[in-house]
């Protein structure tokens, strides 16, 4: 009985076996994925495909035998939710003409294993909800187009030949996964005006373009895949934003990746490799992160930006690329950080490149230089390591940068180098060793070199044909073969920069540099050599450790002098809190330490009466005053001093709406009174706080405006009185004439022409020993007091107002301005 049941059993098992293998051999599907009972077979239940659409029901199956003829098309679906199904393999279709092979017109139709050729378009899909599975096209022009589709999905397509391989047009939310597309001439993938859409594991070749998005696609995701061989770009993002493209390898492309006029894209976790011009190329770019990516063995540049401002790029890898690693060219306030750059020509370069911030970066084996800056001002290059490059760091025609906590070794050339600068360059708590020159410092001008550390260097620092006020202070130079060498520019290190398109005119007079408080210790040969003609004076520096002046144990060449310093004189500059004040003390700290002066900040030291006070106990020598007459006199018979006008004047005005102004038969408060009376409108007034109550109704009083207050408020912000008057909350406000922004928007000031508000005069007072001493002060003084108008101040103070600038920045252009030339 057992027996029996066990061959029972077998014989059961043998039949499902056989019935599988029946089923995969004529349906090419296996048991689980049997065909519906009313699935309707081709050409088995009807003869073609079109009588199968015109008979099947929404929500019904067409299965299509491989084994049967090839199905000609056009094939147009317009039955809803049905499914298509090659069975016994891919079932072929052949599209002729210039109408797709297929065309999916209705919501929820699935493709499945079919095998499409076509001379224009294999399959278009103008419907929502589509699926499309285990599809082979060959096309003359299209594989598969989208049009005005909506959450389609295309899973395990091959597309070969043809013109595009995937064309999405204003569509959304398209997933397409584990897509191989050949040698599509134009595009493997195209998306334009298309939203939303995830690619995956994408396989594109030999295209001129891989993929594109155009013509704001925006929100679409690239997850993993390679793309290689396109003659043009593997990836081209123009015009759409919030792009992500994540874990894509690129490999024998012109360029890799292209972002041009877009924001919001991602490129993280990408492998780059063997590039004919760039790795990434941005341009018009904004917002844009380029993080944890690698490329590799470029032909041209690593990552390149043109015309591109605060992208971030970081924590990438880029190495034997034959032009720069990185390259900003133009540009503002872009990011690197944490990159490692080896093996380029330059690591990083940037040209006309402003306000960047390039931090914690390291570089090393560049065959010209490391990080090479070129006419780029404000920017800040913290704690990056450079190694054994040509040159470590160059700095050439900039203004304004900083370089702090920075490491150069071993650069065959110099570990940093200033050539030609325009002045406000800071090095500071750098260290540079291991190099022919540690810092070389060639036709600058008004830079800071500060608290850094040359050791080991052929020669820790070189001076060359310098600029004014130059100043090096603080900085520890030992264990060199010449601590500090003067002299003109050396041939050799001319021709390096040439090379580099580096060219530094020559100067007729050169300058001495400010040199003080530096530690010479432990050089081989000299602590200071000055093998230039003009004597170089070096009073105030330290020998063999920090505590000793003594320079008995110096090494110090001729035509040095330890007797005297560079400094014309050390001025302390005070002014108070307020922005005005803030801004014209900045203007006077700049303009004298610009002539060699060691200058004493007490900017923005308080009140005005804590600045009389400071004077007064000869605490500053130099402040800035505003108020009327006799109080300057008074102030001026209280100490020995002199006092320098300017022909700014600081005071109050009262403005009024567009609208308002437009009523008034002449543009003054006499004016706004006579309006007054005509009328008998009442207005809204609003003051800052320090123009007190007293004042207003002084000022209504003498024009006859009492009765013409519906109301006041006083608000501590200027801002917010500003606002109020934007807004329409207020008709007229009061507020100083050198802070506020409203004239330039359009409304206006209106004149005091009975002389009520208070106006005050703007001078300078300096004590009366510092100009007796040295004459070139006034000098200083009395051209500042020309230049400074009120129409200069109030331009100035719009500068940090309305566009947000820093004082000092705002007071440094001033002064690089020619005299006359926008002030």
């Amino acid at each position: 009985m057992k027996n029996r049941s066990r061959w029972a059993l077998w014989g059961i098992l043998g039949a499902v076996g056989i019935l599988a293998a029946v089923l995969i051999a004529v349906w090419g599907i296996p048991q689980q994925q049997a065909l519906p009972d009313d699935a309707l077979l081709v050409p088995r239940d009807v003869a073609s495909l079109q009588d199968a659409l015109a008979r099947v029901s929404p929500g019904g199956t067409i299965a299509l035998q491989a084994s049967a003829d090839p199905i000609e098309g056009p094939i147009v679906v317009d039955v809803p939710e049905i499914t298509i199904v090659g069975v016994g393999g891919k079932a072929t279709l052949i599209g002729m003409g210039a109408d797709p092979a297929i065309v999916l017109r209705s919501d929820g139709v699935t493709i499945r294993n079919l095998s499409i050729r076509a001379a224009s378009i294999g399959l278009s899909i103008a419907s929502n909800d589509c699926t499309v599975e285990d599809l082979r096209v060959e096309s003359q022009r299209v594989g598969i187009q989208l049009t005005g589709a909506a959450r389609s999905a295309l899973r395990s397509i091959e597309i070969e030949g043809g013109t595009l391989g995937v064309e999405v047009i204003d569509s959304r939310s398209t997933s397409i996964e584990d897509l191989t597309v050949t040698g599509a001439s134009d595009y493997g993938i195209r998306l334009h005006g298309s939203w939303n859409s995830v690619l995956r594991a994408i396989r594109l070749s030999e295209s001129s373009v891989g993929l594109s998005l155009e013509s704001a696609s925006t929100g679409n995701q690239i997850q993993a895949g390679s793309i290689t061989a396109c003659s043009i770009a593997a990836v081209e993002v123009r015009g759409s934003n919030d792009t992500r493209i994540e874990d894509l390898a690129i490999l024998r492309s012109r360029i890799g990746i292209v972002l041009d006029s877009v924001t919001g894209t991602l490129i993280q976790g990408c492998t780059i490799q063997d590039t004919s011009s760039s790795g990434i190329f941005l341009q018009r770019a904004i917002q844009n992160r380029v993080l944890e990516t690698v490329i590799k063995t470029g032909q041209g540049t690593g990552i390149h930006l043109t015309q591109s401002t605060e992208n971030n790029l970081s924590y990438n890898d880029v190495a034997d690329c034959l032009d720069a690693g990185i390259s900003l060219i133009g540009g503002s306030r872009n990011l690197l950080m944490g990159n490692e750059i080896k093996d380029c020509l330059i690591g990083v370069r940037m040209e006309r490149s402003t306000q960047a911030r390039v931090l914690r970066n390291y570089v090393s084996k560049s065959g010209s230089c490391g990080i090479l800056v070129s006419q780029g001002d404000d920017s800040r290059f913290l704690d990056n390591t450079v190694s054994e490059c040509s040159f470590g760091v160059i700095l050439s025609e900039t203004q304004g940068n900083t370089l702090l906590r920075n490491t150069a070794t071993g650069a065959e050339k110099a570990g940093m180098l200033l050539i030609g600068t325009k002045g406000d360059n800071a090095l500071s708590d750098n260290q540079m060793s291991g190099c022919t020159w540690g810092l070389a410092v060639a036709g600058a001008s008004r830079d800071i070199i500060t608290h850094n550390q040359m050791t080991g260097n052929d020669v820790g620092l070189l001076l060359a044909d310098l600029g004014s006020t130059v100043r090096i202070e603080g900085n520890t130079l030992s264990q060199n073969g010449i601590g500090l060498l003067h002299q003109t520019m050396p041939t050799s290190l001319a021709h390096d920069l040439a090379s580099l398109g580096i060219v530094m005119s020559q100067r007729s007079v050169a300058e001495i540099p400010i040199l003080t408080n530096n530690i010479f210790a432990d050089n081989s040969e000299w602590d200071i050599s000055n093998d230039a003609a003009v004597e170089l004076m070096a009073a105030g520096n330290w020998w063999g450790e920090p505590s000793v002046r003594d320079a008995t144990d110096g090494s110090i060449s001729e035509r040095v002098s330890l007797q005297y310093s560079a400094w014309s004189g050390t001025i302390a500059v005070g002014s108070g809190s307020d922005a005005v004040s803030m801004l014209l003390g900045r203007i006077l700290q700049l303009a004298l330490a610009a002539e060699g002066f060691r200058v004493v900040d007490l900017v923005g030291m308080g009140s005005t009466n804590l600045v009389r006070q400071a004077l007064l106990d000869a605490d500053v020598d130099l402040i800035w005053w505003s108020g009327v007459d006799d109080r300057l006199a008074v102030l001026a018979d209280e100490i020995p001093s002199i006092v320098l006008p300017t022909s700014a004047i600081e005071g109050w005005r009262l403005v009024v709406s567009s609208s308002l102004a437009a009523q008034l038969d002449e543009p003054s408060i006499s004016g706004l009174a006579a309006w007054y009376g005509r009328t008998g409108e009442t207005l809204r007034y609003t003051t800052v706080s320090e123009f007190d109550d007293e004042s207003f109704e002084a000022l209504m009083a003498a024009y006859g405006l009492t009765d013409s207050v519906k109301s006041l408020t006083q608000a501590e912000a200027l801002e917010e009185v500003e606002a109020l008057l934007k807004f329409g909350a207020v008709d007229a406000v009061i507020v100083g004439s050198l802070e506020e922004t409203l004239t330039l928007s359009g409304f206006l000031a209106i004149d005091d022409d009975l002389l009520v508000l208070e106006q005050s005069p703007i001078s300078m007072v300096v004590q009366q020993a510092i100009v007796e001493e040295n004459a070139q002060v006034r000098h200083i003084l009395e051209v500042l007091g020309d230049r400074l108008t009120s129409d200069v101040l109030h331009n100035l103070m719009s500068r940090i107002r309305s566009l947000r600038k820093d004082v000092g920045v705002v007071a440094r252009e001033f002064l690089q301005q020619e005299p006359g030339n926008g002030d």
